[in-house]
């Protein structure tokens, strides 16, 4: 097979894959302003404060917290976020369907439990 001719082909399975593959993506962490949001940056709880977010986790290293607007107050949270000098906005994780986990643990015991 001709060099180019593979070359052509591996570039059009990319794309292929590109195409069918990153739309669900990007609809499973699209923010909402309703929703809870991550948000990424360097000083985030500053960033979400001059938001108006409330926070509802952060992490060890505080470069990112889980948070959602005010009561009352979701019109432009995204957009102030990012204004305030997030880095990124995504969906949070309960909010992105695919990365939802379970509640409960499943087995194959008898205890009705789980």
């Amino acid at each position: 097979m001709d060099p180019i001719e593979s070359i052509r082909r591996a570039s059009l399975s990319v794309l292929v894959v590109g195409v069918f593959a990153l739309p669900p993506v990007v609809i499973a962490l699209w923010p909402t302003a309703s929703e809870p949001v991550v948000v990424i940056g360097d000083d985030v709880l500053t960033t979400m404060s001059e938001a108006g977010g409330r926070l509802i986790a952060v992490s060890a290293d505080g470069h990112s917290v889980v948070t959602r607007a005010g009561a009352g107050d979701d019109r432009d949270f995204v957009a102030r976020l990012r204004r305030a000098g997030a880095r990124a906005v995504l969906a949070a994780p309960s909010s992105a369907t695919c990365t939802i986990t379970p509640s409960r643990s499943f087995s194959s015991t008898n205890d009705p439990r789980g």
